[in-house]
């Protein structure tokens, strides 16, 4: 009886280590370098988009329920939302003689399939009669995936470091 014992009990212990010993074979494993290079290619399409003023590539990049906060404004919420928020812009982007934009990455994460990226902006804006505008600020721009597992732009959020100047 306790050699009939002593083998239940020795593959009770050998059927719970290998149960631990095990990989959990439903747990994804994630190279965060090949993410955040997909992701880089969202930005850089974004990006080339603003550039040759494509609204439609934007918002190929962009989540269903995209969500912007810029400074100093309401939010917009949606595809249709941004579509009809950038749209004005397009027009005052053709007519710039320079346009510069820039970003200073602080901080990259991926994690499962939320991905955020916290950096720092400039942006130098000059027109045809050469009156300059420039901002500085912080940023925020998170990312997730669609059904499809493709990354989208999801959140974007924004401040000007510069203070509000009142009119004279």
């Amino acid at each position: 009886m306790n050699k009939k014992r002593n083998v239940l009990l020795s593959l009770s212990v050998m059927l719970i280590l290998a149960m631990f010993s095990c990989k959990n074979e439903t747990e994804k494993v994630i190279d965060i370098e090949s993410e955040k290079v997909a992701i880089q290619e969202i930005i850089d399409e974004h990006m080339d988009a603003i550039d040759s003023l494509d609204v439609d590539r934007i918002l190929a990049v962009q989540a269903e329920d995209h969500l912007d906060m810029p400074p100093n404004m309401p939010r917009i919420v949606g595809k249709q939302a941004y579509r009809d928020y950038f749209t004005p812009y397009v027009g005052f982007f053709e007519s710039l003689k320079h346009k510069e934009m820039s970003f200073e990455i602080d901080e990259f994460v991926v994690s499962g399939d939320w991905a955020f990226q916290l950096g720092k902006y400039t942006t130098r804006f000059v027109t045809l009669d050469d009156f300059e505008m420039y901002d500085e600020g912080n940023y925020v721009w998170i990312f997730k995936k669609d059904d499809e597992g493709k990354w989208k732009w999801a959140r974007v959020i924004s401040n000007s470091t510069i203070p509000v100047q009142a009119g004279e």
